[in-house]
């Protein structure tokens, strides 16, 4: 009983003292970064000097598109949409008739041509003057907008259906051919906000027409 009493009054003693002298509690070691814990769906940092983190976002996303990963190289990758074509320069409404057909056959079918087999090699295997200008390409007496092409719808509405009934030709026309028709006659491209452009019913006539 003595021992214990000894015992009881040396706690209270050490009790006094440490509040008598202002001691605090320890505060513990902050841990260390990579240790640190984290609040739930707040990602970990991700170390950008290892390849395998660095691939990915640190929520485990997939790879940004355009992106590559150590390994990927023969993979192919998405690119950007191709850049408007390059204006040509020339001066389309001052050419007389000679130097119109030089510059059609010397530049114009070309890239065209090439344009249209790459679309689709099967149906445009066979490309000339003809496919655009018609019979009357043979003999120089041609008009534009040609007849014996497709015939386009006149309002937006049916430019939507054909769309969503031939996307390809569609984005192939309205995407490729026609901003790069214009381009080689250096016109401007017709755009909603640019109606006097250059546009489908260059060559194409409008149904009822």
């Amino acid at each position: 009983m003595h021992r214990a009493l000894i015992r009881s009054v040396g706690l209270a003693v050490g009790l006094m003292v440490a509040t008598a002298s202002g001691a605090r509690a320890q505060t513990p070691p902050a841990p260390k970064p990579a240790d640190a814990p984290h609040a739930a769906g707040t990602p970990k940092a991700v170390d950008a000097t290892k390849p395998a983190e660095a691939s990915k976002s640190a929520a485990g996303a997939a790879v940004p598109v355009g992106t590559t990963k150590p390994g990927d190289a023969a993979k192919p990758v998405a690119h950007a949409a191709a850049a408007a074509p390059v204006p040509s320069g020339i001066d389309w409404k001052s050419m007389d008739k000679k130097a119109r057909k030089a510059y059609m056959k010397t530049k114009v079918m070309p890239e065209m041509k090439k344009a249209f087999q790459t679309y689709d090699p099967k149906r445009y295997k066979s490309f000339t003057c003809v496919t655009c200008h018609g019979e009357g390409a043979v003999k120089g007496d041609f008009k534009m907008p040609n007849a014996k092409l497709p015939r386009l719808p006149k309002e937006m509405a049916g430019f939507k259906a054909l769309g969503e009934k031939k996307p390809e030709a569609m984005k192939f026309m309205g995407g490729e051919v026609k901003p790069k028709m214009a381009a080689l006659l250096n016109m401007p491209e017709y755009k909603p906000e640019n109606p006097t452009g250059f546009g489908c019913n260059a060559c194409h006539m409008s149904e009822g027409q």
